[in-house]
């Protein structure tokens, strides 16, 4: 006979009196600080990646910047990570932000990795947030960073710029004047504010707004503060951390700083970099879900004869075990058969408790070209083919040939006039780096679908780009080429995917009267109960039709971290 069971757990929670966002003073900061000493970077690569910024209006009258040509104090949010006490300077000629990372470097960060920033200026924090172009650009010009005056069912952003005035008088090559444009967003309508008229319409539209709208200068002036709380030991919350340890030929650590490289093959480049520690150890970040990942690893340099290692995900600590006398040869207890008959009655009767995959708390991170923009892209079918990725490169890409030197293949850029530019651009197949240049000399151009370049210098992190060339191949998942013998191809999967647990229910007279049996052997499974504000939770399930004895496990953890478990059995007659 099957019974319904009710079961209340009750659980102590306990919350912390700490504030976890409370107002902190700024104050401007006018120098750029040395971060050459140790590379502090590479944990902060989706922030530290961008263009090396050259100051190409030295003859100008007045600079391209907003509120101070000083780098000023200010946070940034970048594929939904914080990172706060930075110094940024906003371009508003370009509509871009950079920020220091030595005292020879400036890097323009990667607009398209960008969320939202602050600037504060003057002992007040002002928010900037980024609205991408293809949502509401039904005017012209209504994308990228923008002042956020207000924000809830409607919004006031606005948009500061600078355009260059020629000098009549000659002496320089222009003159910087800063203009503003304000705009006010409701139901995704955008009204751009440009006379009185128009501020009066928005007033009325903002009037009824603003008992319940709260300004944005006290909202991130707290969020950004530096009173959050700090643990010792944080779980992976933000990062899964692949881990391993670099060998030499004779399966030795090595001992030097080495740099490894981590690809994503795909037409969307992502790139990060690590470096060993003085026992070779390493380890990359990698987003926590559940899809499968295509991970390339390899040292920078591929001459060395070293092997990639990666270590086991799980922990290599385990609890203390006892050892004891073998039991092989003894009597089967026998509720270890009933289990088993149990589980052949219900392959019997194709019956599962395994429902369907249960959707994704954490979605897959959609890959963005860790460079941006390029600042050339060629379409290789907008083109007549060509025989050879020779001619391609001297053809129809500008500024980048691919030169034949003693059967040796070298990639070079230049610069608008012709001057090759120092260092060699880093070359890719599906966003993997290639060493040999030999396998895009041989590579048909049929089996391509586009040209990615960027001329300038690029950093990610302390990882500095002498130019990029990143061909993507038709299929572009990499499959065409080899790998050196030194890398390694993973297929990694942080998390498993999940099946929703399926119990029956017997309300109905239709399951009551069911023919098939009922030979569960586990009635209820549940791996996130979640207490009310009391502490409390029910949860509810049905009987099979054993007539046996059952245990009760629940085990969970508290806000404070704290562990807790339960066990309890009940008879079912």
């Amino acid at each position: 006979m099957n019974r319904i069971v009710f079961v209340w757990i009750f659980l102590l929670t306990i919350s912390s009196g700490d504030c976890l966002f409370c107002t902190g003073n700024h104050e401007s900061v006018t120098f750029i600080p040395d971060r050459s000493e140790q590379d502090t970077l590479k944990e902060n690569q989706d922030l530290y990646s961008g263009k090396v910024w050259e100051n190409k209006y030295r003859r100008m009258n007045g600079d391209q910047f907003l509120f101070s040509n000083y780098f000023l104090p200010g946070n940034i949010s970048a594929n939904g990570k914080t990172f706060r006490d930075l110094l940024i300077r906003y371009d508003i000629h370009s509509d871009e932000i950079m920020i220091p990372v030595s005292l020879e470097d400036i890097v323009q960060v990667n607009k398209e990795v960008i969320d939202s920033f602050t600037l504060t200026f003057e002992n007040k924090v002002y928010q900037f947030s980024k609205i991408d172009e293809d949502s509401l650009n039904n005017i012209e010009g209504f994308k990228g960073y923008f002042l956020v005056l207000y924000k809830n069912a409607s919004a006031l952003y606005i948009k500061y710029s600078k355009y260059i005035s020629p000098d009549i008088r000659e002496k320089s090559d222009g003159d910087f004047i800063q203009t503003q444009k304000i705009y006010l967003v409701k139901d995704k309508i955008i009204h751009q504010i440009t006379t009185r008229n128009d501020l009066f319409r928005a007033l009325e539209i903002m009037d009824s707004l603003l008992s319940t709208v709260k300004s944005n200068w006290i909202i991130w002036d707290s969020i950004f503060s530096n009173n959050a709380k700090v643990f010792k030991f944080p779980a992976e919350k933000e990062y899964h951390y692949l881990s391993g340890r670099l060998l030499t030929g004779n399966l030795q650590p090595v001992k030097t700083d080495e740099t490894l490289l981590m690809s994503i093959p795909g037409r969307e480049a992502v790139f990060q970099y690590t470096r060993t520690d003085a026992n070779g150890n390493f380890n990359f970040r990698v987003h926590i879900d559940e899809e499968l990942k295509d991970l390339i690893l390899q040292p920078e340099i591929n001459s060395k004869n070293q092997i990639i290692s990666v270590e086991s995900s799980f922990s290599d600590l385990y609890l203390p075990a006892k050892i004891f006398v073998d039991t092989t040869n003894g009597p089967v207890p026998s509720f270890i058969s009933r289990l088993n008959i149990s589980y052949q009655v219900r392959k019997i009767y194709g019956s599962s408790s395994i429902g369907d995959r249960i959707t994704p708390f954490i979605p897959p991170l959609k890959p963005k070209r860790f460079y941006g923009i390029p600042d050339f892209e060629l379409i290789i079918k907008n083109f007549i083919m060509l025989d050879s990725m020779h001619e391609v490169f001297f053809e129809l890409v500008p500024r980048v040939a691919l030169e034949s030197i003693n059967s040796d293949y070298k990639m070079l850029i230049f610069d608008p006039v012709k001057n090759k530019l120092e260092g060699s651009p880093v070359v890719m197949i599906d966003g993997v780096i290639i060493k040999n240049l030999s396998l895009i000399a041989r590579l048909d151009p049929g089996l391509v679908e586009k040209i990615d370049v960027v001329w300038d210098k690029y950093r990610v992190g302390g990882y500095l780009f002498n130019g990029i060339v990143n061909i993507i191949s038709k299929r572009g998942d990499f499959t065409n080429e080899t790998l050196p013998a030194d890398a390694v191809r993973l297929h990694y999967r942080v998390i498993n995917t999940v099946s929703s647990f399926v119990s029956p229910e017997y309300s109905s007279a239709e399951m009551k009267n069911s023919p098939i049996a009922d030979y569960r052997n586990t009635l209820y499974w549940n791996p996130s109960v979640h207490p009310d504000e009391k502490g409390k939770a029910r949860i509810e399930f049905w009987t099979a039709d054993n007539k046996s004895d059952y245990i009760i496990s629940i085990n969970g953890i508290t806000n404070e971290g704290k562990t807790i478990s339960l066990r309890k059995s009940f008879k079912v007659r």
